[in-house]
């Protein structure tokens, strides 16, 4: 796991966290041929927010991924 990784999923996630991930990634410009991830540790606070937001996500182009302690990854569907 790269270090950045562990460090996150080493702190607490808060739904502030959890939009300014959605946030960023609607700020940083989309480039043709490449996927634009929202990635926060996988929480029961994180899960709700990620199926609420899930489809307005997709529709800006941006996947939401729960990543667990373990470091399995979970995407989240635009149709939950």
């Amino acid at each position: 796991m790269w270090p950045s990784a562990r460090a996150a999923l080493s702190t607490p996630s808060t739904p502030a966290s959890f939009c300014e991930a959605v946030g960023l990634s609607l700020a940083t410009e989309p480039v043709e041929g490449r996927r634009q991830f929202a990635v926060v540790p996988k929480t029961a606070t994180t899960a709700a927010l990620a199926k609420n937001m899930a489809a307005r996500a997709r529709r800006a182009g941006i996947e939401i991924a729960l990543v667990e302690g373990v470091g399995n990854v979970e995407d989240v569907p635009a149709g939950q």
